[in-house]
């Protein structure tokens, strides 16, 4: 007998004892989780109306919006089968732009008349009025929408559905929509939205140029969110997988096109559409008067054949052009030769219609700058004023379709898009834990909801610091989260400069910390340095990372250094001690350096990990001798000036003091409180400039240069790196030093900074003025934390909990995508707990238990457990203990032995600082086999919980 699945919460008191009595069998198996689905036939809006839901009509006076795509998969018109249909008192038609019939071109007015195969008054929305009149719409009782959209903003049906809704609100009648397919598939959505002050009847609301939604989901999105409020029923479709183009919906009866207007005779016409309609706003020709219209562009002073070449040159995605020419037969240049190019669309899945059409527009205009003009009508194409402005400024394509007036709106519109959604949104994998979607070439900023992130735990990071700055454990901090590409979070709190003096005492006019406060970063100065290191090798000037270092700098091998590699100073395991002491030591910069390049080695090469300024200092010696520069000019031209860091650099000069974070007062380098000059000693006395601290930088800064990392060495166009370099800066180079896992640049996996943003490719750096960066690969994630926490002393506490309590909660802020019912029991947080989630199976024979899981644990410090008592008393392991990254959902089987009583789950996390708890463990889908049932068992936990994230 099979028990139904039933998540109770309740509070249970467990003990957890180990019992070495009861044998327990080690037999499991781990698999990716599976599932699946069978898609049904199609069924338009109208067939199912008429077959299921004619009840909506019967008994009422009907009036019916429609044209010739309002037909059935048979292609009867509806018009006829409303007409002859029994139950159904069709009473009066009205027709869009083109007319019921079609007959009218693009911009034609329509005017009324009487139908000639019904005898039925048809009323034009495209006239004297676009939007019904009383008069119109008199003894009408339901106001039906049966037309095939595009899929493009500019396309008039979709407002003369909204203005015929606003109608049915103000004259209390119910507005049926009859859902069709969008022709472009339903995943992809592109362009600019609308901005206000340039809505028209070619574009009424701020959505996208390309949508990615049906008329039925549009309609809904009009009525709640631009406030028609009207009396509303969308008849969905049955079957409509919106992975698919119209011609791919079914592949054994597939859609026939019908003209939706008459210059849309094909759907090649409305794949290219939503870019190639720009050219209406020039005076260029967008193929009207032709048989392919939109798929051909020119005009008289085109030089179609060096068009095409320059067009090409591009390389834009799944499209080719070619130069053609053509005598439009109507509308512009019409019996007037013209050349260009045709659109040849070679992969559906990778061509962006928008991003081409402004491709073609802006190499036109950069060819014949003073030939091709622009209308107003083009701002209201495109929804905005300042596109054109970009054109016509030589701005790049890729500068313009990642300005944040672009894509901020397309971030804003996708959460509000999705609540409309009829469907769902199968082609696009759900974005979330190791899912991230693609990501922006350079920052912007948006929504948490556009990159698979929750809102709540980020607003929750602003009282955990805020807690921390009450409880002086620093004076300010600054936050920023980004998620591929999409800066999420960036907030300041706290004050950049509090104190006057080493004892606490408060400065008359404190200075606010803000979101362009420059700190000095301190030991996250070392990845600048080992980028400059690997640039060297990149460049040659380095041969390996495994050549002595006595190679660059003989006077190294002093001390029995003769051995030391450059790839160990990277590693950090040379052998020299953590740190000495140097200023004060030696008279000059050179002197200074002599000091540590002819330091004596505390360990053997290569058999120890000790974190030491050291190397860096000697990696930092090395940059200058083999460039001839010094390092902060090096990491200037190869670093913060192509990348555009403005706000990172060493030595700021005195004008930007009030915008510097302050840090310790410092008697002992002769100096008050540091403000505006590097904070470390040892630094201070190489002049503020060396390889192990020095660099002072925003947070915009910092996250430029992780956004730089995590694309592989490039930012927007600007490539500072090659692939192959940054994987040296990613991938574990000491093996042998499980506990202290080291890139050429960065640590990784470390829980007691990284905390749940401690995943399998997780790398990072810390600062010991307060300063950190994570990165995520995996997430393709940011956290940039920086703080004056050493302002006025150093003596304040430790920083980790700061760091640890907002790495747990950006981790958490990213969505687990949780397959079947959308549920899983999640195991919670926290340092040192031992949270059970219990079941009471009661076997008499041995049986099979299998649950789907996702984990991402503490390695070597928190674990899984999954164990089973004879007596509810004494616990044994069934299977090892879980630990480490899943990667994915994995199903897990274990085998259970004949007398168990209970089964239960137990995440036990350990307590100290030098942790972290990782992001947690998911459980789903338990059940319990035995060789005559399958049993769901009841679970309950007083500690996890259910989610549904």
């Amino acid at each position: 007998m099979k028990k139904g699945l039933s998540m109770i919460l309740m509070a249970v008191m467990m003990l957890s004892v180990f019992n070495v009595g009861w044998a327990a069998p080690a037999v499991y198996v781990e698999a990716p989780s599976q599932k699946g689905g069978q898609q049904e036939k199609l069924k338009l809006g109208v067939e199912v109306l008429l077959e299921e839901q004619i009840s909506l009509l019967k008994g009422k006076n009907v009036g019916l919006i429609t044209n010739p795509t309002g037909v059935d998969r048979e292609l009867n018109s509806i018009v006829d089968l409303l007409y002859h249909h029994p139950d159904v008192k069709l009473k009066a038609l009205y027709g869009p732009e083109h007319g019921v019939r079609g007959t009218a071109q693009a911009g034609n007015y329509v005017e009324f008349y009487i139908d000639e195969e019904t005898g039925l008054p048809v009323y034009s929305l495209y006239g004297t009025t676009r939007k019904p009149s009383p008069q119109m719409l008199k003894d009408i009782d339901v106001l039906l929408f049966d037309i095939q959209d595009v899929g493009t903003r500019y396309y008039t049906y979709i407002y003369t559905m909204a203005l015929a809704m606003q109608a049915a609100k103000e004259n209390n009648i119910k507005f049926i929509v009859l859902d069709r397919p969008n022709p472009l598939g339903g995943t992809k959505v592109e362009g600019p939205v609308l901005e206000k002050g340039y809505d028209s009847f070619i574009g009424m609301y701020e959505i996208p140029l390309r949508h990615g939604m049906t008329v039925g989901e549009l309609a809904q999105l009009f009525n709640q969110e631009f406030k028609i409020g009207c009396d509303l029923t969308v008849v969905k479709m049955k079957g409509w997988d919106r992975n698919s183009y119209y011609d791919e919906i079914d592949t054994e009866r597939p859609l026939d096109w019908i003209l939706p207007s008459p210059n849309m005779p094909t759907l090649d016409t409305a794949i290219v559409y939503p870019g190639a309609a720009f050219f209406e706003g020039t005076n260029a020709s967008e193929g009207r008067g032709t048989t392919r219209p939109f798929e051909l562009i020119g005009a008289p002073f085109i030089n179609g054949i060096d068009l095409a070449k320059n067009l090409n040159d591009l390389n834009l995605p799944g499209v080719q052009f070619r130069s053609a020419c053509f005598t439009p037969e109507f509308s512009k240049h019409v019996n007037t030769l013209s050349c260009g190019i045709q659109i040849y669309v070679t992969d559906r899945q990778s061509y962006k219609p928008v991003e081409t059409g402004l491709a073609i527009v802006k190499k036109v205009y950069d060819m014949y700058p003073t030939k091709l003009t622009f209308t107003s009508q083009f701002n209201l194409l495109i929804g905005n004023g300042w596109v054109v402005n970009e054109i016509k400024k030589g701005t790049s394509l890729e500068a313009i379709v990642n300005d944040s007036r672009w894509t901020g709106g397309l971030q804003a519109f996708m959460p509000i898009r999705s609540k409309y959604l009829l469907y769902g949104n199968v082609a696009e994998p759900e974005i979330s834990w190791y899912k991230p979607k693609k990501s922006n070439p350079v920052l912007i900023n948006g929504s948490a909801a556009s990159v698979g992130m929750r809102q709540e735990p980020l607003d929750q990071i602003d009282a955990a610091v805020n807690k921390h700055i009450q409880n002086k454990l620093l004076p300010g901090a600054e936050v920023l989260v980004a998620r591929s590409g999409t800066i999420v979070k960036q907030d300041a709190y706290g004050y950049a400069y509090q104190y006057e003096d080493g004892k606490f005492k408060l400065a008359s006019d404190p200075v606010v910390m803000k979101k362009d406060t420059i700190f000095d970063v301190a030991s996250v100065s070392k990845i600048f340095t080992s980028t400059a290191v690997l640039k060297l090798l990149e460049d040659g000037l380095i041969h390996s990372v495994d050549d002595p270092v006595i190679n660059y700098i003989p006077e190294f091998a002093k001390n029995g250094k003769e051995k030391v590699t450059i790839k160990q100073l990277l590693t950090h395991t040379s052998g020299f001690v953590s740190w000495i002491p140097l200023w004060g030591k030696a008279a000059t910069r050179e002197d200074t350096f002599k000091l540590v390049l002819e330091y004596k080695l505390d360990k053997a090469p290569g058999t120890n990990y000790t974190y030491s300024d050291l190397n860096m200092i000697t990696l930092g010696v090395i940059v200058e001798r083999l460039t001839g520069k010094r390092l902060d000019a090096y990491v200037k031209e190869i670093i913060t000036d192509p990348l555009g860091m403005h706000d990172t650099m060493y030595n700021p000069p005195a004008s930007l003091k009030s915008r510097i974070a302050a840090t310790e007062y410092q008697p002992g380098t002769n100096r008050a409180i540091v403000w505006g000059e590097v904070h470390d000693e040892n630094a201070y006395a190489l002049g503020g400039v060396a390889g192990h601290a020095g660099v002072f930088s925003t947070a915009h800064d910092l996250a430029i240069l992780g956004h730089t990392i995590l694309n592989d060495g490039k930012y927007g166009d600007t490539r500072i790196l090659k692939p192959e370099t940054v994987k040296l800066m990613k991938e574990n180079h000491l093996p042998n030093f499980p506990e202290n896992k080291h890139s050429l640049a960065f640590e990784l996996n470390l829980g007691w900074y990284m905390d749940a943003l401690n995943d399998a490719g997780s790398l990072g750096h810390t600062g010991f003025t307060g300063t950190s960066i994570v990165l995520s690969p995996t997430n393709d994630t940011i956290l940039i934390l920086l703080t004056n926490r050493v302002h006025p002393s150093r003596d304040m506490g430790s920083i980790n909990p700061v760091r640890r309590d907002v790495a747990r909660l950006v981790g958490d802020s990213i969505k687990i995508a949780i397959p079947g019912d959308g549920t899983a029991w999640f195991s919670g947080y926290g340092d040192n707990v031992d949270n059970v989630l219990q079941a009471e199976v009661n076997l008499a024979e041995k049986a099979t238990l299998s649950f789907d899981t996702i984990y991402s644990i503490q390695t070597s410090a928190d674990y899984g457990y999954i164990e089973a008592t004879p007596n509810g008393t004494t616990w044994t392991q069934i299977r090892p203990a879980l630990n480490g990254d899943s990667q994915g959902w994995r199903t897990i089987t274990v085998e259970v032995p004949a007398g168990t009583k209970s089964i239960r789950f137990r995440y036990k996390t350990v307590g100290t600082s030098f942790q972290g708890s990782g992001r947690g463990w998911y459980i789903q889908n338990v059940k319990v086999t035995t060789s005559t049932d399958e049993l769901t068992p009841e679970l309950a936990s007083a500690k996890w919980q259910i989610r549904m994230y």
